[in-house]
This record gives structure tokens, C-alpha cells and sequence, in this order.
């Protein structure tokens, strides 16, 4: 079973491997319609954010978009590993989300994709977030 980390991980090399680029100048966008091997304007499509995929590639990117999103909830709430998935998620989103400082826990707890209606609907969710953070409270010396 993966951890949070790995996926992470894994699912950030899959998007570096796809034929994509950012550009926020007339040069950029030449230099990365030519990164993708595309000779126009109209071949493109905007992901937003200043990205920029070929059209015929759009139905790819959104289909790994999908699985990615697909494994990460299964991993947080069907797998038989999702206490300790969510568990260093939560850890590791509060770290990044500088909790320590802030005292706020939402940000963290979006980062994850954790809804307020998870935390009502899957009480076991909801019982590893709230130890996860009251771990991670402990472990700072909040």
C-alpha cells in the first residue's frame, strides 16, 4: 500500500512526463508549443493557471487527472491501509501548511480533499484527522 507521499510522489512524475508547458510571455509559449512538438495556436488548449496541453491531448489529461483523484479517495477512505494513509497525510499537509504558526487546520484539511461532509458521513475519518492533528500538536509542542 502506498503512502500519501508516494502517491504524491508517483503522481507527480506522471504529470511531468506529459506533454505540457507554462508560459506567461509570447516567448515562453513559442518555446513551449515547441517543447510539445505543436505548430500552432489553434492545436492548444489552456488547463489554466498559465498551462497549456495540445487538444488532441485533452482527453488524456483528463482521464489522468481523474484516476489520480480516483486513487488518492480510495486510498483515504476504502483501502485497508486509509488509517495510516490519512493519518501521515493530515501530518504532512499541516507541516506544509504551517499549522504550528497559524493554529489553522482548514487549510491543511482542504489540501487533503477532506469535505466537511467526509468528516460527518465516514466517522472513522474523521476520528484519524482529529489524531492526526492532536498528534501533530504533541509532536510541535503546540
Amino acid at each position: 500500500m502506498e503512502t500519501y507521499l508516494e502517491l504524491k510522489k508517483r503522481h507527480k512524475a506522471d504529470i511531468d512526463n506529459f506533454p505540457m508547458f507554462f508560459a506567461f510571455s509570447n516567448e515562453q509559449l513559442e518555446e513551449g508549443k515547441t517543447k510539445i512538438g505543436c505548430e500552432s495556436n489553434e492545436e492548444l488548449v489552456s488547463i489554466g493557471a498559465g498551462g497549456y496541453i495540445k487538444k488532441q491531448d485533452k482527453q488524456d489529461f483528463i482521464d489522468m487527472m481523474k484516476q489520480q483523484e480516483k486513487e488518492h479517495f480510495n486510498n483515504m477512505l476504502e483501502s485497508d491501509n486509509k488509517a495510516n494513509y490519512v493519518y501521515g497525510m493530515v501530518q504532512y499537509e499541516l507541516a506544509n501548511h504551517e499549522f504550528a504558526y497559524t493554529y489553522e487546520r482548514a487549510d491543511a484539511i482542504e489540501a487533503c480533499g477532506i469535505t466537511k461532509d467526509m468528516l460527518e458521513s465516514y466517522s472513522d475519518l474523521n476520528t484519524v484527522v482529529n489524531q492526526a492533528v492532536s498528534d501533530y500538536k504533541v509532536k510541535v509542542a503546540m
